[in-house]
């Protein structure tokens, strides 16, 4: 899957397995792998627990290529190999032939608290806040050296394992916060790489087929099931969630957890356990967190209400069996509270209206629509909570709280009649000013995303976004929808620009999904076309500049170099996305 030779390689995307806090990637500087265990959030340029890969032969330094799947990865020299694997709990494999393995930190900054020789011939590396890792060698010989400065912290350490007189080099690798001993019996390496295989295989059946894009599929189910994180540990995550990296930005993000489940449709329990695993930290206030990490839930603002869309999708899109009575009695409470936050601190002054405080509650942080003073009334945020109150309506039904799910059901239908009274000028959406009950002119993308109501929206205003959405040059390229109309003297392709141009991927599924649903099937299955071929040619890159240039022929800047911008890492949301759309939109159901 992964290497050199293959279609993609490990400097954009980081090789792991579900649930383990091991994550391999290639230096793009020294073309060389290292691998880290990430419980911190930090970005990857600020983490010191970075170990480099080194493939040794007689003590030196040897070349090697490597090749990485779902349930191994393997480096090779001309003298040997070295092969690692993973297990859902805290180990590393690792087994070789005739070369040596060499790990090295180097320039620690101090963040090394100890290395540690235990009694039974194992070393204990601590970064503190970073975790610990325990080097367990099985078969050769394991020498460490650490250089300590004058205040007791490490800079630079080595670890070098050597191949035993029959040329075979195995160990553990274990990575824990407190205390850990070796294991009194460990598993062999095969059996780990089969249950690694069998895993893979029996996650990707959460899905349903892509089709043509099924070769391309195979990678997004990695990535979703590497980046899966948080079972176990005594870190604040209760449950399993999905980060959206796991080198840059190594958080769940709340609303990514309903578009997961949006694409598990052979999953709904899973689906529904990733909805409500947010409510395990929602605030008195109702409200609930924007990110998880392994250390703490942020509140500084909400991400969108994704819960109503996710809900909407699976119920029609299976047999409806996710609502069961004890679910519904469960989460009724938790859902009702979340709509009412947004009812009660997102509320303008007028009946049934609401508004946006900051940019990052909608998801589009740079988008035109909010280049007007805040507070701002945006299109996108009445889709958000009308399919958010019906999801409530539903679950209250589920209960059996009959009373309750009617006035849910009219709040929604209520803020639907707000969305097109308010915002709909007879041609598009349009953002709206509280302050002066004014429309904001604006030629977002993000005006046609209450498209994701489908069959809930007129017939008229159906048409019209389809056809406009459907204009070659303006929002429509050659791969997918651009995030503002390339006619826009706001369009911008920058990599410092997120929602100003480019061709992102969640603006994709929200659109095609939307027309899908509402009828638009033709047009729902050409845009999804053309933004999976460019994803099968490039990866799971969150945003494509549309053209070669800015629309004015400057050049813009694309980085060189690895970053957490959209242009160079692979994200979990652009594979759940792909997977959605390639399965849906394109699906035959």
């Amino acid at each position: 899957m992964f290497g050199l030779n293959q279609p993609y390689d490990l400097q954009r995307v980081p090789w792991s397995r579900r649930n383990s806090m091991f994550v391999f990637s290639e230096d793009f500087e020294r073309r060389s792998l290292w691998f880290v265990h990430c419980r911190t959030p930090l970005f990857q340029s600020a983490r010191k627990n970075v170990f480099h890969i080194q493939a040794t032969y007689a003590g030196e330094a040897v070349p090697y290529t490597y090749f990485a799947d779902f349930s191994h990865l393997r480096i090779d020299s001309e003298r040997g190999f070295i092969e690692f694997c993973l297990d859902p709990a805290d180990r590393m494999a690792i087994r070789g032939e005739g070369i040596g393995l060499r790990l090295t930190v180097d320039g620690a900054g101090g963040a090394c608290e100890g290395v540690l020789r235990k009694g039974d011939g194992t070393y204990e590396v601590s970064f503190g806040t970073a975790g610990k890792s325990l080097y367990v060698p099985l078969a050769g010989e394991l020498a460490v050296t650490a250089e300590s400065s004058a205040n007791a912290l490490y800079e630079n350490i080595t670890l070098d394992f050597t191949p035993g007189p029959d040329g075979a080099v195995e160990a553990a690798v274990h990575e824990y916060m407190r205390e850990r001993v070796r294991d009194e019996r460990y598993r062999s390496f095969d059996e780990i790489r089969a249950e690694a295989r069998r895993d893979y295989e029996e996650w990707c059946k959460n899905y349903r087929s892509a089709g043509e894009f099924e070769d391309t599929a195979a990678y997004a189910k990695f990535v979703i099931w590497s980046h899966r994180q948080g079972e176990g540990g005594n870190g604040i995550m209760k449950q399993a969630m999905i980060y959206m990296h796991r080198l840059w930005i190594c958080h769940a993000f709340a609303w990514q957890q309903s578009y997961n489940a949006m694409s598990m449709l052979n999953n709904t329990d899973e689906g529904w356990r990733l909805i409500c695993s947010l409510f395990d930290f929602q605030h008195e206030s109702g409200m609930l967190p924007g990110t998880i990490s392994y250390y703490e839930a942020s509140y500084g603002t909400p991400q969108p209400a994704m819960q109503g869309l996710a809900i909407a999708h699976i119920l029609a899109n299976t047999d409806g069996s996710m609502l069961t009575r004890e679910r519904c009695e469960k989460m009724y409470s938790p859902f009702a509270r979340w709509a009412s936050y947004w009812l009660t601190y997102h509320a303008s002054a007028e009946p049934d209206t609401l508004e946006y405080h900051n940019p990052n509650e909608s998801g589009w942080d740079d988008a035109s629509v909010f280049f007007g003073t805040f507070p701002i009334q945006s299109p996108d945020l009445y889709a958000h909570i009308a399919l958010l109150c019906e999801a409530v309506g539903k679950i209250a039904e589920g209960a059996g709280l009959y009373v309750e799910a009617g006035e849910w059901f009219a709040r929604s239908k209520r803020f639907i009649g707000t969305l097109i009274k308010n915002h709909w000028n007879g041609e598009k959406f349009l953002p709206r000013l509280p302050s002066t009950g004014e429309l904001a002119d604006s030629m977002s993308l993000v005006c046609y995303q209450p498209i994701m109501l489908g069959r809930r929206l007129p017939r008229d205003i159906i048409d019209k976004s389809a056809r406009a959405l459907m204009r070659e040059g303006e929002f429509l390229t050659d791969f997918g929808l651009a995030a503002e109309s390339l006619k826009s003297p706001n369009c911008r392709f920058s990599n410092k620009f997120f929602v100003l141009g480019k061709v992102i991927a969640p603006l994709q599924m929200f659109i095609t999904v939307g027309l899908k649903s509402a009828g638009k099937t033709e047009e729902a299955k050409e845009i999804a076309r053309r933004w999976c071929r460019k994803v099968r040619e490039k990866g799971f890159i969150l945003g494509f500049a549309p053209l070669p240039t800015e629309l004015d022929g400057s050049a813009y800047p694309d980085p060189d170099q690895p970053s957490a911008g959209d242009t160079w890492s692979w994200a979990s949301w652009t594979a759940v996305n792909f997977l959605i759309i390639s399965t849906y939109v394109l699906g035959e159901y």
